[in-house]
Order: structure tokens, then sequence, then C-alpha cells
């Protein structure tokens, strides 16, 4: 039951955010950092943004599009 709320949480949440995703999925993925915090990522599909996030102990890396140590990630968010 409580990881059915908290994925209703995030995407509630999600609707608020000034993402632009594109209307149509292509071959190429879109997934950026999220812009508020650095171990969360925002992965658009069919005009929609999706935000996850990073396992424990890890931050977004933009230039890699994935997970990765913070050291690595390099966030200023926060």
């Amino acid at each position: 039951m409580l990881p059915a709320l908290v994925f209703l949480f995030v995407v509630s949440f999600v609707g608020a955010l000034p993402y632009n995703c594109p209307a149509e999925d292509s071959s190429v993925p879109v997934i950026m950092e999220h812009e508020r915090f650095c171990n969360y990522y925002v992965e658009c599909s069919n005009g929609q943004a999706y935000v996850f996030k990073c396992p424990e102990g890890l931050n977004f890396n933009p230039r890699i599009k994935a997970c990765d140590w913070p050291e690595r990630a390099g966030c200023k968010q926060g």
C-alpha cells in the first residue's frame, strides 16, 4: 500500500514541475536532472514527466544521464 501512495504522490508532484517533455517519444530517451534534488532525475514519456530517485548514496549525473557517485555527478543543487 505504501509504494502505491508514494507513486501517487510523485505523479501528482510532477504535474507542478516545469519540464518540457516532447509530445512524442523518439528513439533517444529524454532524461534530465531534477530542478531541486541531486538524487532525483526526470524521464519523459509521451509528453509526461516522471520523477525517479537514484539508489541510496548516488546522485544524478547529467553528463552521462545516469546515477553516479556524488563526487563525479558534480551536483550544485541544495
